[in-house]
């Protein structure tokens, strides 16, 4: 997910592809049900804004409500961005 994101042309595009991102994985995963309950979230936190800028952190984090545990991935915008 933040792969799809720090690679996206802007910030809108970025919460399109990673909500894709997040719903088809989701699917594939079997977790549609969870997702689509609210058991399980995302949230995307950027060092600064806009999040497509360059060499920004953009730090995606997966919350299970349930297990109440959540696993975080770092990415970084290309320096050209």
């Amino acid at each position: 997910m933040a792969r799809g994101i720090v690679t996206s042309e802007n910030d809108s595009i970025a919460e399109a592809v990673s909500n894709e991102i997040f719903i088809k994985a989701g699917s594939v995963l079997g977790f549609e049900e969870a997702i689509n309950s609210g058991e399980i979230t995302y949230e995307i936190h950027c060092r600064i804004q806009p999040c497509i800028s360059p060499n920004n952190e953009v730090k995606v984090t997966i919350t299970s409500m349930n297990l109440r545990h959540s696993i975080s991935a770092v990415e970084y915008v290309s320096p050209w961005a």
